[in-house]
């Protein structure tokens, strides 16, 4: 890695630090408005290769520096606890009208879980023709209002398009996994059993009243993206497509390990309940970069961007704070560094049908994830109809 690039990446964590300490209103956002403008315009220029990014990415792990702030939890985002009467069967509880039209809020008792989880569906525009289901699993605050639908705005993207959209609801820091084990913290997540096992029958049972034609996929944004390339993986022939946007696919890489532990740790939570101690089987079985052949048979779309603050983004961040860039920059930085592995390690096992695009610019936020989802979606398509 070049000096040019190392200094600009000890910037980027720097105004990070800097935005972080507890400068007066006044001063704190002059602070702020310096420093993304600073990040907006150096990364107008050359940035890291995917090499350097992990070069950069190891040398901020071994200084400590490279742990970054998972949002903050709210109330509508914490997994209720599990009950005293664990709940014995799978089925739907209600189903209520939500704040969009065609959008509802269905109720489901989870045995894996030990609790109800609401999924938020959105019915097709056009119900009388049967309609695939896209899975949307939400980044790492999985609030209770998905993010696909407040900050990603699905219901205008998906207008015309013939598909149930079925987003899962408070999945905190959960990595949509099912963790090893039950955690202090996060409570009892067993999400690849309730988004395989429990959720399709209730969901696709002619009595639900979704029009159902047989096929379904699952997509997702950041920890949404890894947990649903690695179901999809795991599951081979449960899911027809595969949509990865700004994701990390790998439990031991670089990039892969600061990415969960930023995700799960910063949440208070422990990698090892997650995945077990070192050596047990989650650490393989959610790597996919280790072993992908169960996409084999899966359309599979991958994205994400270099880093660059496009005009749109900086807008975006107009009201957050420098951190907040800065944070974004990194986080995508490792996600392309994520992403082209997977591409490599299909290619290696003789994989040519994924479509991976890496964009020239963007960073970890809003803007870059819905600008990826119709590409993926156009991907994906054909093998749902």
């Amino acid at each position: 890695m070049n000096t040019r690039t190392t200094v600009r990446y000890a910037a980027a964590l720097v105004v990070a630090a800097v935005a972080a300490a507890p400068f007066p209103a006044t001063a704190q956002q002059s602070a702020d408005d310096f420093g993304r403008s600073a990040l907006a315009t150096s990364s107008q220029s050359s940035w890291p290769t995917v090499g350097s990014v992990d070069a950069a990415l190891s040398s901020a792990d071994l200084l400590g520096s490279a742990s970054l702030p998972t949002p903050p939890r709210t109330g509508s985002s914490l997994p209720a606890p599990v009950g005293e009467s664990p709940v014995t069967e799978s089925r739907i509880v209600s189903i209520t009208d939500d704040r969009l039209p065609r959008l509802e809020r269905w109720t489901i008792a989870s045995p894996a879980m030990g609790r109800h989880v609401d999924v938020q569906i959105l019915r097709p525009a056009e119900t009388t023709e049967p309609a695939p289901m896209l899975y949307l699993l939400d980044g790492v605050d999985a609030p209770r209002d998905s993010g696909w639908l407040h900050e990603g705005h699905v219901d205008e993207l998906f207008a015309e398009e013939n598909v149930t959209l079925v987003m899962p609801t408070g999945a905190y820091a959960s990595m949509y996994a099912d963790w090893y084990a039950d955690d202090p913290v996060l409570g009892r997540n067993q999400w690849e059993t309730f988004l395989t096992e429990e959720l399709p029958p209730l969901l696709e049972d002619p009595a639900s009243g979704l029009n159902f034609n047989g096929r379904r996929a699952i997509g997702g944004l950041s920890m949404g993206a890894s947990g649903a390339v690695a179901i999809a993986n795991a599951n081979p022939g449960v899911f027809a497509g595969v949509i990865g946007i700004s994701g990390c696919y790998s439990t031991t890489s670089t990039a892969g390990r600061i990415m969960v532990g930023s995700i799960v740790e910063n949440a208070g939570a422990s990698v090892y309940n997650l995945y077990g101690p070192p050596g047990a089987p989650g650490w393989d079985r959610h790597n996919v970069v280790k072993d992908p052949r169960g996409l084999a048979s899966t359309a599979v779309y991958l994205s994400a961007a270099e880093g660059v603050v496009t005009p749109e983004e900086e807008e975006y961040f107009g009201d957050r704070t420098s951190s907040a860039l800065a944070n974004g920059i990194v986080l995508e930085w490792g996600s392309l560094s994520c992403t082209v592995d997977l591409d490599q390690a299909m290619r290696a096992r003789g994989m040519t049908h994924q479509q991976v695009d890496l964009l020239p610019a963007g960073v970890h936020n809003w803007p870059n994830f819905s600008g990826a989802l119709l590409p993926g979606w156009d991907h994906i398509r054909p093998a749902l109809y």
